[in-house]
């Protein structure tokens, strides 16, 4: 019944934004690819902190539709883009000036719906990476959702159009959810420590090249910015931490807070250094106990006798 319900009103939904202006749904789209821009940056849990309890009842909602609002949009993106297409065909009274104007709209349409779809794509392949940390179901929700979606949007598409612009919907239908199931699934094949090991060694040249031309390693790793790196590349081990990372004269060390899995204890693991720093004082060191209060397994691998 669920599924039902789900597919009338994805049904529904896309054939309403298919005939609604077209003004109105180039500003969606781009609304929905600033968002996808925060989603992928992460941004909304901060936000969460800032909003009162009212408006963030009234976004979630919003982000719970928001993967089909995009895949709905590129389908509207690309249905109205075959509109601007059958213009072009040479025809009586219509000048080349206005042919190419058609042409350069429905080219513009289908540029924005692939790059909201590729975008898509992206946030759904770094959820997919980021679920392994945390046994979450971001990168799940995100693909299926879209791909549901993009079965019923081609579908309808493919009932809407005329003569052989039908075959877009199939082929629309046929070719985002293999975009996203991949995205998907290479997000979950990629070793997320395996990541991490190689952004530290960049990190790491970055900052012996630091320390060849300053004569000292940096205080903090902001300060290799952008000579050294365009930006500094964060952990792929806990979510919403940065490096570990203690640097002065002619020491450092780069470390982040680490476990084999979502179900281990939290550790810190050295990824490189330089020189010998002490513990005491370290941060890092100072902060692992709170982060192991929050994110340790209960009684899980520490059997606790009545």
């Amino acid at each position: 019944m669920l599924l039902m319900y789900r597919s009338r009103t994805a049904v529904v939904f896309t054939c309403s934004m298919i005939n609604i202006p077209d003004l109105i749904s180039l500003l969606l789209s781009l609304f929905s690819l600033v968002c996808l821009t925060l989603l992928q940056l992460d941004v909304f849990p901060g936000l969460w902190k800032i909003l009162t309890a009212w408006v963030t009842r009234l976004i979630m909602p919003f982000l719970y539709i928001f993967p089909s609002l995009v895949v709905i949009l590129s389908a509207v993106l690309i249905f109205t883009s075959l509109r601007y297409l059958k213009r072009t065909v040479p025809s009586t009274g219509t000048n080349q000036t206005l042919r190419y104007a058609h042409l350069s709209r429905a080219v513009l349409r289908v540029g924005l719906a692939l790059i909201l779809l590729l975008s898509l794509a992206y946030v759904t392949f770094w959820a997919s990476v980021w679920d392994q940390t945390s046994d979450g179901l971001g990168g799940v929700w995100l693909m299926m959702q879209s791909v549901f979606v993009a079965v019923i949007a081609g579908a309808v598409m493919g009932i809407k159009a005329r003569s052989w612009f039908r075959s877009v919907g199939f082929f629309f239908a046929l070719l985002v959810p293999i975009l996203l199931i991949g995205a998907f699934s290479f997000g979950w094949s990629v070793s997320y420590h395996t990541l991490t090991e190689q952004r530290a060694t960049r990190i790491a040249s970055a900052l012996d090249r630091y320390h060849t031309r300053e004569g000292h390693f940096p205080s903090q790793l902001q300060e290799l910015v952008p000579r050294d790196l365009f930006w500094i590349p964060s952990q792929v081990i806990l979510r919403h931490e940065d490096w570990c990372y203690q640097g002065d004269q002619s020491t450092y060390r780069l470390g982040a807070y680490w476990r084999k899995y979502f179900s281990t204890p939290l550790e810190i693991r050295i990824y490189a250094s330089a020189g010998s720093l002490p513990d005491a004082g370290w941060v890092c060191q100072t902060h692992l106990p709170e982060l192991k209060q929050k994110y340790d397994p209960s009684g899980f691998y520490q059997y606790q006798p009545d």
